[in-house]
């Protein structure tokens, strides 16, 4: 690769030889130490939440082993040229938490420049997202089935479901992972990808994406769709399809006072996230355009997204958010 992110000289980690794009080391000590208090509420689990990375189970171990077994031989493109790219254009990630359902529709305003990554599912509520993300070692073919992502350029993880790299994207761009502490991925990364770039998957997609749009120089950075719980007839925006809950889920009460669930897969999700929102609001504005959920960060504005959009549409080039 000619280009290797230079301009983020700043956020990396040199060590034997390898450069780490990292979101940030302090960010995630406090994802793991303070961000809880930023919680409300803060639901109480079965289990204590000792850390983010629960043992891999081998099925896991051996899906990514499959996986990199399929692209091996392929040339595969980094994110080359992409650091930086969209500096003071407004980002928005979009999760496909239930509440999605709701305020979607204004995507389709964004200001033109906008940049919008759509994760997994969240692709079939945004008209041509300008990156689709997919981290997923198995993923679902329902995500993209039947959508036009012709226009979108794809990040996806090395090692992620096989079957994405034959989606027709207008093109794909590949990382490997990092971590705050050591996983199966970032051990087969290292070994069989040692020329892709690294962004911080933590323990889900949105945190990926949220790195890629700080890295992308975006500002301000919208959220929309990262719920982090979930309503009894709905886990994902658009599909009625329940998982098995990771630990019983237990009920709490969302920005809105309405009741809906957390399980622990999801609270562990949700401590990270907070952490990367704790770093990335350091810097740049963020704005939770949520219509729901228990994500609440004093590092984060809320704001619901038809006013988001209409203010940026007032001003969309200017590179800055005031409130």
């Amino acid at each position: 690769m000619t280009e290797r992110l230079e301009t983020l000289r700043g956020h990396m980690l040199e060590r034997d030889g390898q450069r780490y794009l990292l979101l940030g080391r302090e960010g995630q000590r406090r994802a793991l130490l303070v961000v809880r208090d930023f919680t409300r509420p803060a639901p109480r689990l079965d289990a204590p939440v000792a850390g983010l990375y629960p043992q891999e189970p081998d099925g896991n171990r051996a899906g990514y082993e499959r996986n990199v077994e399929a692209l091996r031989g392929r040339e595969l493109r980094s994110l080359d040229g992409l650091a930086g790219r969209h500096r003071g254009r407004p980002g928005f990630l979009v999760a496909s938490g239930p509440s999605l359902e709701r305020n979607a529709a204004h995507l389709a305003e964004a200001p033109e420049g906008s940049v919008v990554l759509a994760v997994n599912s969240a692709a079939r509520h945004v008209p041509r997202p300008t990156y689709y993300m997919a981290v997923d070692f198995i993923g679902n073919r329902a995500w993209v089935d039947g959508i036009d992502l012709s226009a979108s350029t794809a990040l996806l993880l090395a090692f992620a479901a096989p079957w994405l790299a034959e989606v027709p994207f207008r093109e794909i761009r590949w990382f490997r992972p990092t971590y705050l502490s050591g996983a199966p991925e970032q051990e087969i990364g290292r070994r069989e990808f040692p020329r892709l770039d690294m962004l911080d998957c933590m323990n889900h997609v949105a945190f990926t994406a949220l790195h890629f749009l700080y890295l992308a120089g975006c500002d301000p950075i919208v959220l929309v769709g990262a719920d982090y719980s979930y309503r009894p007839d709905r886990y994902h925006a658009g599909s009625s399809a329940m998982p098995d809950p990771v630990g019983r889920p237990i009920e709490v009460r969302d920005v809105h006072g309405e009741p809906v669930l957390v399980d622990r897969l999801l609270y562990q999700a949700l401590v990270a996230f907070q952490g990367a929102c704790w770093f990335v609001g350091r810097e740049r504005r963020l704005v939770n355009a949520t219509e729901g959920g228990v994500l609440d960060s004093p590092a984060v504005a809320r704001e619901p997204l038809a006013a988001v959009v209409a203010r940026l549409r007032e001003s969309p080039s200017s590179g800055t958010f005031a409130p």
